[in-house]
């Protein structure tokens, strides 16, 4: 007898054929998405893992398009910084300026000498005068034609020498030596006069040493004869 529609008979024959109905297809793979072969389970897990980095992205953009407050203080506190780096910079070279100008002005107002050419045999002269010598009241020291001896000063001659003051001059400006031969000071130094050599120039001593220096930077306080 011919079996009817549906009976059983009919899935006996279908069996071992790989083709199968939705129903049966869904009843082996329930969890899976229609024609996606993704488990809804994880297409669930993905969506909000989308949605957490989506709403991190877009509140770290909100807060740094908003902080723009506290980006333009930064910027502002560091222009200040370079701007008053500047300043003091500034003020430090008008101080130096200053400085400079002062210098300049005194040496311009400084008296001006004019350089005299000495004789090479002046630079022999004896660094203190000789103990024998007529201006320091001594005599002069000659040899004896009889006995080969001295001839000494009186006891007069003597008392005036020692109360007799000696040149001396005090000095009004610092003078640095600029040629071999001349004599340097400071400002207030007393310094014992040797001899005038010219209307330009002293000859004198101060300090164990010997030299030669403008007239127009002392000031003199006993004048050589």
């Amino acid at each position: 007898m011919r079996p009817a529609a549906g009976d059983q008979g009919f899935g006996d024959q279908a069996q071992g054929s790989p083709l199968k109905s939705p129903s049966r297809m869904r009843a082996v793979s329930p969890g899976l998405s229609p024609g996606s072969g993704i488990a809804d389970d994880e297409l669930k897990t993905a969506e909000e893992k989308f949605e957490e980095t989506k709403a991190i992205t877009e509140t770290a953009m909100f807060n740094l398009l908003d902080n723009d407050v506290e980006q333009i203080s930064q910027l502002q506190a560091f222009v200040e910084a370079i701007t008053n780096y500047h300043k003091q910079s500034a003020s430090i070279l008008e101080r130096l300026c200053e400085t400079l100008d002062y210098k300049r002005e005194d040496a311009v107002s400084r008296p001006k000498s004019d350089h005299v050419v000495k004789r090479v045999t002046s630079f022999r002269r004896s660094a203190s005068p000789s103990p024998f010598n007529d201006d320091d009241g001594f005599g002069d020291a000659t040899s004896s034609s009889s006995g080969g001896g001295y001839n000494f000063p009186s006891t007069a001659s003597l008392g005036e020498s020692v109360t007799k003051p000696k040149p001396c001059c005090k000095a009004m400006y610092d003078f640095e030596p600029e040629n071999e031969g001349e004599l340097g000071f400071s400002e207030g130094d007393i310094i014992d006069l040797i001899q005038k050599v010219d209307d330009n120039w002293f000859e004198g001593s101060i300090r164990g040493q010997t030299g030669y220096f403008p007239v127009n930077y002392v000031e003199v306080i006993v004048d050589v004869d």
